[in-house]
């Protein structure tokens, strides 16, 4: 009987929690809810602060480590001042100390002209960047006038375009989701494409993998055309690479990044060198070719043999270059 009522006890225990766990998820904050309160903050520049309708708000997180942190900064005081007479209230949040953070602060004067405070009791991480699966710092998130969560992002992305319409109230929240769910849709299908591609690649070969490539090119971003430029080129097998697609890959990388990107020109070059290298060493296996069916005329034969010589020779510098670098 004592056992009984044990088991019972765990069992109601294990269910309420379970409950608890399937209510937390149903209220879960999402993006046009009201805004999580920020409570449980030390003031360290400015504040206290506390969301009322009829202001906007830019809730950012940052941490003093953070080198893409403190790029941000110049911004949000830029932005600051822009709004600061269209109750616009912007709010720096860490989760540092107060030791560390307050002297950051200090130094930074007027370049870090806007609220900051640390999110000593991490109830505020845990409403906006747990709540909302961000593990990236900076994430800025912003409150429209009517107290809805409105937009999520990197700082430097969209932030002051969507400030503006915000301010405005010319900012179309259904537009922004049914845009954000197409691009997540995108970006999934892309990730499927380029797994699916080196897959392909090892099990069926590159005819069957090229049509993958293309829709990778299609719809990638400089950063993962890059990656799938350099993986191709680096992962792959030297018989089963396409080189073609690595140097479209890079190129269109190096397109979108305005040529001024190190690590998507140091791709690119490769790319074209690798490619060259491949081209000239079938050069050199279609010119022997040439060379063994003229052996019923060695005048010709003399002349294609010093081609041959050429190419070969050429073959042989790039390949030392390629074991030079390597």
């Amino acid at each position: 009987m004592k056992f009984r009522n044990v088991s019972l006890t765990l069992f109601i225990l294990v269910s309420l929690c379970l409950a608890q766990e399937r209510f937390a998820e149903k209220t879960k904050p999402e993006l046009g809810g009201p805004a999580p309160k920020i409570t449980g903050l030390t003031w360290i520049k400015g504040g206290p602060v506390q969301i009322k309708k009829g202001n906007v708000y830019v809730v950012e997180f940052w941490a003093t480590w953070c080198p893409p942190c403190k790029y941000t900064i110049p911004h949000l005081t830029e932005l600051q001042k822009k709004y600061k007479d269209k109750a616009v209230t912007i709010i720096g949040i860490s989760n540092e100390p107060v030791r560390t953070v307050q002297p950051f602060v200090k130094a930074k004067a007027e370049t870090m002209n806007y609220i900051v405070a640390v999110d000593t009791d991490g109830i505020a991480s845990k409403n906006y960047m747990r709540a909302f699966g961000e593990t990236g710092i900076p994430t800025a998130f912003v409150i429209d006038k009517n107290g809805r969560l409105v937009w999520k992002g990197h700082p430097l992305a969209d932030l002051d375009e969507v400030l503006e319409k915000v301010v405005e109230d010319k900012f179309d929240l259904q537009q922004y989701q049914k845009d954000l769910a197409e691009e997540k849709e995108k970006y999934e299908r892309l990730v499927k494409n380029y797994m699916a591609y080196f897959e392909t690649i090892k099990t069926a070969g590159l005819k069957d993998a090229e049509s993958l490539g293309n829709k990778i090119i299609q719809d990638a971003d400089a950063q993962i055309l890059n990656a799938f430029a350099w993986e191709i080129l680096t992962k792959v097998e030297k018989h089963k690479r396409d080189f073609s697609l690595a140097v479209q890959a890079a190129e269109k990388a190096n397109q979108l990044t305005d040529g001024k990107n190190p690590a998507v020109l140091d791709t690119y070059a490769m790319a074209l060198f690798e490619s060259a290298l491949h081209r000239i060493q079938q050069a050199v296996e279609l010119q022997q070719k040439a060379v063994t069916l003229t052996t019923d005329n060695p005048m010709v034969q003399a002349g294609m043999k010093k081609t041959l010589e050429k190419y070969n020779s050429a073959a042989e510098k790039m390949a030392e270059t390629e074991n030079t670098t390597d």
